[in-house]
């Protein structure tokens, strides 16, 4: 989950160029130090990505960016991840199910806060 210049400017560009994807940056003191990339369905918020500056992680701001979803919008919000990062939406309060993603050949989870997946 750490934030690298060149991966956010191109990750950028993407959410720009969509007319579905949305991306938002949390700032302290004048610097980007998180950035969450997210869609809006009917039912749902999918959040795509969430990354905080490597120097400013554990410090709360992954979270502040699910509770602002969660404000924003008033929906479940649902993400997919891997093994490395389920800790972190576990401890938010999201309900976790594992499964096989047979193109990676890796076990992946869904995560989901506020409702059922779809």
């Amino acid at each position: 989950m750490t934030i690298r210049r060149r991966g956010v400017a191109k990750e950028a560009e993407k959410y720009q160029a969509s007319n579905t994807l949305n991306f938002y940056g949390w700032v302290e003191d004048s610097n980007i130090v998180g950035i969450c990339g997210y869609e809006v369905h009917g039912d749902k918020v999918e959040i795509h990505r969430i990354s905080v500056a490597e120097d400013k992680q554990k410090q709360g701001i992954g979270g502040a960016m699910v509770t602002a979803l969660q404000g924003m919008y008033g929906l479940p919000i649902e993400a997919e991840t891997v093994d490395e990062a389920v800790c972190f939406y576990r401890k938010r309060g999201f309900v976790t199910t594992a499964f096989h993603d047979l193109e990676m050949g890796i076990t992946k989870h869904t995560c989901v806060l506020g409702g059922q997946t779809t």
